[in-house]
């Protein structure tokens, strides 16, 4: 008798592993690929990857990963707009994302909406505003105001990237524009030929920019 309920108890937790196994999400093995598609820089077997994984669900692999993941797939093919929606996923989950607020604005500025790029820059810096990692920011943010004739901003902007990184070739070729913009020469041409010093590879578009502003 005591046989027959020890079967019958090992029998229901049997049945009770094997659901709970069942309805346990499978989707990190494909994941896990589509990080490994992603390095070989085969994008869109990766994406298809990455939405198997969404679609059978996560376990261990996180889902803001997952979103990084798919987001970097599409900038690669150069689909921005969709870029643009998987970031923002992330940034639901993860607000201070340094890297996805970055991103981001990088992805804002290809599809030539330089607002939205310039408050997802602004909003990265806010989180990390006083390392190296920023310079491209600073850069990146005294060029968009340089396009919108705003040399005083891309002034202040530049010149704290150059605080943090003074060996940027593309810092100086920014700062010698902004500075002619803002009508200080003898800056513009020192910043000029620091950016010439240090190998900035388009100095004659620089300075044709430059002579225009004469």
């Amino acid at each position: 008798m005591k046989l027959r309920k020890l079967a019958a108890v090992l029998a229901i937790a049997s049945a009770l592993v094997f659901t709970a196994c069942e309805g346990t999400p499978t989707g990190d093995k494909s994941a896990r690929n589509g990080d490994s598609l992603y390095k070989e820089q085969k994008y869109t077997e990766a994406l298809e990857s990455y939405f198997e994984a969404q679609e059978k669900g996560l376990n261990a692999y996180r889902e803001e990963k997952l979103y990084a993941g798919i987001a970097n797939c599409y900038c690669k093919l150069g689909e921005y707009k969709s870029c643009i929606e998987y970031y923002n996923k992330i940034l639901e989950i993860e607000p201070v994302n340094f890297e996805a607020w970055v991103n981001l604005g990088v992805s804002y500025r290809k599809t030539g909406d330089r607002d939205k790029a310039m408050e997802s820059y602004k909003k990265a810096l806010e989180y990390d505003p006083e390392s190296n990692a920023s310079v491209p920011l600073y850069t990146s943010l005294g060029s968009i105001y340089i396009e919108l004739d705003k040399p005083m901003s891309a002034i202040k902007y530049l010149e704290k990237a150059r605080e943090f990184c003074p060996e940027k070739a593309d810092v100086h070729a920014y700062l010698a524009i902004a500075y002619k913009m803002a009508f200080e020469p003898a800056k513009s041409a020192e910043a000029l030929e620091k950016a010439k010093a240090l190998g900035y590879p388009k100095i004659d578009a620089i300075q044709e920019q430059l002579n225009k502003l004469n």
